[in-house]
């Protein structure tokens, strides 16, 4: 057949990115449907204005809040446009393409909806009805079509089976560089991963239903169908053990990122172990029951501004006035909670910030004498500006002190300067001892320290790390001197 003229193609314009994918989406969106050739080439031709965006909201911290808005607002309009004409073009395909552009198309149509799925991950949002039913149906298509073809065939199950993978873990409590980094580990990993027609109760460890709008799911008790696919991960656990083993030898695995603290690798390589491995699987349940509720509070973040939250209170007996307005807009509305922990709406819009691992203190409406001090573990985004947010409660009496550099002789060190820091008592539910959480930038392990607190003052050596998150360190705090530090 003959094709279109590629040079008929819109050229995205040079520079902005961000108008780069707005150009392509409108094309895909309002002009002539495209040839399945035209659209390969549409999308390569945008792909690194694509990875340049993602990988700006991906490592950035602290966006621009209006670039991160035109970013949020280009990918989602371009990956949306983009997965629909390519979809609608495999639906009604031109008549004698060749098998090559055929399987290019399938393939890229699933690489296509695995980046849209990733999308709404690193957003903490659900995925859009039916996506799994389009990449099911990809795969379906491309079992048929590369029957014959060994090479071709694990090209599809590697892409499809990393797209069901990474679905598989909770990525609400995960950070986008974490999921990020996990995703690019799947990359690699699922090459050597087939999918098997049959179910074999010995060996498969995972499930799934090509008829179902949902991704994979962990074989329990299992009535196998004909749409079922099954596979295992024995070698990726295996790799994740070897590097765990690394990691207890105090080296950290090359997998990882240079700066990453020791603490923060092992955690994710624990969560990937509890939801991959044979053995120590467990369903992820919450320790105690919460207590359905609907209180306001008023919420800061930050080591800083959680310190000072915590000071103002201890030293003046009473925490930040509220604002009714202030929190309708800023304010969180708890909405159940334990001992342990809650969840909270919020406003997303006046909440960028959110993160998991953020340091957070509250202060509730009806209990105005009380802050707790937590920690941002889930974020799941809901209908419009809505956000559900989960928090574990690392205090209900944290308290506020100083903590000043000392010499091995415990002679103060004139020109270190004193910095605030919280103070958190022995955990025995949780069979934690004593700990400070203390700001990053001032962290020194196994150093020296004078604590200051309201009425004492006491030597103390910062102990193993317990976390490390972006902006702060909890560290065991080992009191060099045997009377009671706070009482």
């Amino acid at each position: 057949m003959k094709y279109k003229n590629m040079n008929n193609i819109k050229r995205p314009p040079a520079g902005d990115s961000c108008a780069v994918l707005h150009s392509a989406a409108d094309q895909l969106s309002t002009g002539e449907p495209l040839l399945q050739a035209e659209l390969i080439e549409l999308e390569r031709s945008c792909r690194s204005h694509l990875d340049a965006l993602m990988d700006d909201y991906i490592q950035t911290p602290k966006l621009d809040l209006e670039y991160e808005e035109q970013l949020c607002l280009a990918i989602h309009h371009y990956l949306q446009q983009l997965t629909d004409a390519f979809s609608s073009s495999l639906r009604q395909p031109a008549p004698k393409i060749s098998h090559a552009l055929s399987s290019q198309v399938l393939l890229q149509n699933l690489d296509n909806l695995a980046l849209f799925a990733k999308w709404h991950y690193l957003r903490y949002q659900p995925l859009p009805p039916n996506l799994w039913l389009q990449m099911h149906a990809d795969y379906r298509q491309a079992e048929q079509l590369t029957n014959t073809a060994q090479t071709e065939s694990r090209r599809f199950q590697a892409r499809y089976v990393q797209a069901l993978m990474l679905d598989t873990l909770n990525r609400s409590n995960m950070l986008k560089t974490e999921i990020e980094l996990v995703d690019g580990w799947l990359n690699t990993w699922c090459q050597n991963l087939t999918l098997a027609k049959r179910y074999d109760k010995n060996r498969q460890l995972f499930f799934v239903d090509l008829r179902a709008d949902r991704g994979a799911r962990r074989i329990r008790e299992l009535n196998p169908e004909t749409s079922y696919r099954y596979w295992h991960v024995d070698a990726i656990t295996a790799t994740l053990e070897e590097m765990r083993l690394q990691l207890g030898q105090n080296v950290l695995p090359q997998a990882f990122a240079k700066n990453t603290p020791l603490p923060n690798a092992m955690r994710v390589l624990d969560y990937l172990l509890a939801e991959w491995s044979r053995e120590g699987y467990k369903r992820q349940r919450r320790g105690e029951v919460r207590t359905e509720v609907s209180k306001l509070a008023q919420v800061v973040h930050g080591v800083p501004h959680v310190c000072q939250q915590v000071k103002n209170l201890m030293y003046a007996g009473v925490s930040s006035p509220f604002a009714q307005e202030s929190l309708i807009e800023n304010g969180w509305i708890i909405k159940n909670e334990s001992n342990f922990g809650f969840g909270a709406l919020v406003n997303v819009d006046f909440n960028r910030w959110l993160k998991p691992g953020c340091l957070v203190a509250l202060d509730y409406q009806l209990n105005p004498d009380m802050t707790v001090v937590g920690v941002v573990r889930r974020i799941q985004q809901q209908a419009g500006r809505d956000g559900y947010v989960g928090i574990e409660v690392l205090s209900h009496i944290p308290s506020y002190v100083r903590l000043q550099q000392l010499a091995n002789s415990g002679a103060i060190m004139s020109e270190a300067e004193p910095f605030p820091a919280l103070y958190l008592g022995k955990d025995e539910k949780h069979n934690l001892p004593a700990t400070l959480l203390i700001p990053d930038l001032d962290f020194v392990q196994s150093d020296l320290y004078e604590l200051r607190a309201q009425q004492y003052s006491r030597q103390v050596r910062l102990g193993r790390i317990l976390e490390q998150q972006d902006g702060w360190t909890r560290v065991v705090a080992d009191i060099a001197t045997t009377a009671p530090l706070i009482y």
